[in-house]
């Protein structure tokens, strides 16, 4: 009996192990097509259409060669998560509005998901961070797919912010990606913050009051997986209830 109410947990419970709140240290990877993320796999769409498109913010990083110390620009956006039920996200998609140069230390990042305060800017500690390195290929007005490496739990009409930047030291790099001329949507807009120093916890963050180019990707799952796990824990139930009453019937005789 013992091994078999183990099978059953492990069997009803395990599919739900994995959605965790995102953590820090996780692989981010990425890739690069000019095709817009799909509208079935993003629970968050902002689609700015290219005769809409306004001053494009960069992601930097720069080396003052005078007083030797680098500067950060990065860059961030806002959304609300749609509904009231909690929500797992496993991606992020933005596009780009130039090619400039990402050889060397442009390449590396780190991305960093936050609820919201006021004006769409980060409050409080982070609930997602990872590394990555960007596409070695890249050209004017196509989207970069960041996989976080993990499900990462969001609430429900809840306020969040994505910020990425470069990470690395020494060197120049900057890449813009594509913004509105305007704001889209009430309470959400674009930001950046800026850091003169190698301090990043000293990044001064302003509002842009525009929206980027951008999905939140998540994978649906499909109504046949849904209806089993919902239903194959409550079958396994039965199967074993039933086997147990036929084991005691056959007792009795």
């Amino acid at each position: 009996m013992k091994s078999t109410l183990l099978a059953l947990f492990a069997f009803g419970f395990v599919p739900f192990l994995g959605f965790t709140p995102g953590a820090s240290g996780a692989v981010i990877t990425t890739s690069f097509s000019t095709t817009a993320p799909s509208e079935q796999n993003s629970l968050v769409r902002v689609a700015v259409d290219t005769a809409d498109l306004g001053t494009s913010y960069m992601m930097r990083h720069l080396r003052n060669y005078t007083t030797a110390n680098d500067r950060w620009r990065e860059i961030g956006q806002s959304f609300i998560t749609p509904g009231t039920q909690d929500v797992m996200i496993d991606g992020l998609a933005l596009r780009i509005n130039d090619n400039r140069d990402i050889s060397g230390i442009a390449r590396d990042f780190t991305l960093t998901i936050y609820k919201s305060g006021a004006q769409g800017l980060p409050s409080g500690d982070a609930i997602y961070q990872g590394t990555g390195s960007l596409p070695t290929s890249l050209s004017t007005l196509g989207y970069i797919t960041f996989q976080l490496g993990e499900e990462v739990a969001l609430e429900g009409g809840v306020q969040y912010c994505f910020q990425i930047g470069f990470t690395a030291e020494g060197g120049n790099a900057q890449l813009s990606f594509a913004a509105s001329k305007g704001s889209l949507y009430a309470g959400r807009s674009f930001y950046y913050a800026n850091s003169d120093s190698a301090d990043t916890a000293a990044l001064v963050y302003t509002s842009a009051q525009r929206d980027l180019d951008f999905a939140v990707l998540y994978t649906p799952v499909p109504e046949g997986r849904t209806a089993f796990l919902l239903g194959g824990p409550l079958l396994l139930l039965a199967v074993f209830s039933h086997k147990l009453k036929s084991r005691a019937a056959g007792a009795k005789a």
